[in-house]
């Protein structure tokens, strides 16, 4: 099966040079100095979505869909008329190139939390899981009652979840993997950690659980976004 990994980061475009190609910053501008040098080069076209239109290979996707095409970034999709600030989901060989605001490595809450999964082929095809901090408090068989934690907010003080609920795992949870959800409904299986919902599994899609929509960075209201810590 052939899949797309992607990590959330604040994005705030600093230069424009095509229709959907453009450079961001990954933390403030202010914060980097306004240094040229640090902009993250992306082309917004290359997605999921042009996978699945035959237009690119799956190798070739830089970012995830525009979140109108059911995907999580919000800058773009289209200059001169585009979104110029709010989050870039990066696919995850090119976070290395944000340096102190790797996503994998920095921001608030762990990096799983700022993950989603978008599988092209196989048996997953046209799948999209988003990560959570999860706890699972007691199960019946598959079913599980999950407390979640909102985006980046897991390792804050009495930081509560942001609900609890009964979730099918067979229908709606990726299977247990190294980097992916890590917990399950097996005597043994850890309770607290890494769980990867399917989006089907959101109020809008038949479910129950009301995913939370990408934030804009923090300093221009949004709840919560990934950037450099002080």
């Amino acid at each position: 099966m052939t899949r797309s990994v992607f990590y959330g980061v604040g994005a705030f475009v600093g230069s424009i040079t095509g229709a959907t190609t453009c450079a961001f910053w990954p933390d403030d501008p202010n914060r980097l100095g306004w240094d040229a040098n640090q902009l993250v080069p992306v082309d917004l076209a290359k997605n999921p979505e042009a996978v699945r239109r035959g237009a690119i290979q799956a190798g070739d996707v830089q970012v995830d869909d525009f979140t109108k095409m059911g995907g999580m970034t919000s800058i773009g999709p289209v200059f001169p008329g585009g979104a110029t600030l709010g989050l870039c989901y990066l696919e995850e060989s090119r976070c290395a190139a944000l340096g102190a605001n790797d996503p994998r490595t920095t921001g608030p809450g762990r990096p799983y939390e700022w993950c989603t999964v978008v599988y092209h082929d196989g048996l997953m095809a046209g799948r999209r899981f988003h990560g959570f901090h999860a706890t699972i408090i007691r199960n019946q068989g598959n079913l599980a009652l999950v407390s979640l934690w909102a985006r980046g907010t897991s390792l804050v003080a009495n930081q509560p979840p942001r609900g609890t609920y009964w979730i099918d795992f067979d229908a709606f949870a990726h299977p247990v993997e190294p980097n992916l959800t890590a917990i399950g409904v097996g005597v043994a299986a850890l309770k607290t950690g890494a769980l990867f919902l399917d989006h089907r599994a959101s109020s809008g899609g038949g479910g129950v659980i009301p995913f939370d929509d990408p934030k804009s960075p923090r300093w221009f209201g949004g709840a919560v976004a990934p950037r450099r810590r002080p």
